[in-house]
């Protein structure tokens, strides 16, 4: 490049980081004239309105969405409730927790909370999301739903053989086989079945970890 083309470009360079520099430091995002302190004052003013509106209806939002949330608890059966705060409460204190004695008595304490939620394992009229809906080798529906308490759910074995014992699985000749082929995953349902009874969990789940049952257990289900 010839030296005169470098010193014209090394100029319209400065010039551009001078303007950028004196809108940089007037605030002005569209001349280059300075803002007056007037002018600046009514841009102070006209920001800290938009961000407290933000903040407002950040607030309304939040707000709205917690009395739904309580709306949708306090429209659940007695024992889901009880059911899922027993699940939240005792996954809280597991996860607080500072050594294996403690979190091994959260267990326990858990088991006896659910026993005394559903005394009978039997359940009705709860509600949950499908998360789960596919069919076996032999056709018997996998059914899992996804509890109104996060991460923890209700639901048969996904095999064969895992359920030779639990017989969980839906049976394609099943009364409820055609209303569930018209149902998606995410679809709400209310349903009814008996829990089958664990020693450790109080009801059996398929997490075969503590960690794992603690923080998001799968309860198996007769549906």
């Amino acid at each position: 490049m010839p030296a005169s083309s470098v010193s014209s470009f090394v100029k319209a360079a400065s010039v551009v980081l001078l303007s950028l520099s004196t809108l940089a430091a007037t605030g002005c995002c569209c001349c280059g004239s300075p803002m007056t302190e007037e002018e600046r004052a009514q841009w102070d003013a006209e920001q800290a309105q938009r961000t407290a509106e933000r903040a407002e209806q950040s607030a309304k939002e939040e707000a709205e969405r917690q009395a739904a949330e309580q709306a949708k608890w306090a429209a659940l059966p007695d024992s889901e409730r009880a059911f899922c705060e027993a699940l939240t409460t005792h996954r809280d204190i597991y996860r607080a927790a500072d050594n294996d004695l403690k979190k091994s008595k959260a267990r326990r304490d858990r088991a006896k909370a659910l026993l005394a939620a559903v005394p009978s394992g039997r359940v009705q009229g709860w509600t949950g999301t499908v998360s789960t809906l596919t069919t076996t080798g032999d056709g018997n529906v996998v059914l899992v739903l996804s509890l109104p308490c996060s991460d923890f759910s209700v639901g048969t074995t996904n095999n064969e053989f895992s359920d030779l014992l639990d017989k969980t699985l839906i049976s394609a000749t099943s009364p409820v086989y055609d209303t569930l082929a018209e149902m998606s995953v995410g679809d709400s349902l209310t349903f009814g079945g008996q829990l089958l009874r664990d020693d450790v969990n109080g009801w059996k789940g398929t997490s075969i970890t503590e960690l794992g049952s603690m923080t998001g257990e799968a309860f198996l289900i007769r549906f």
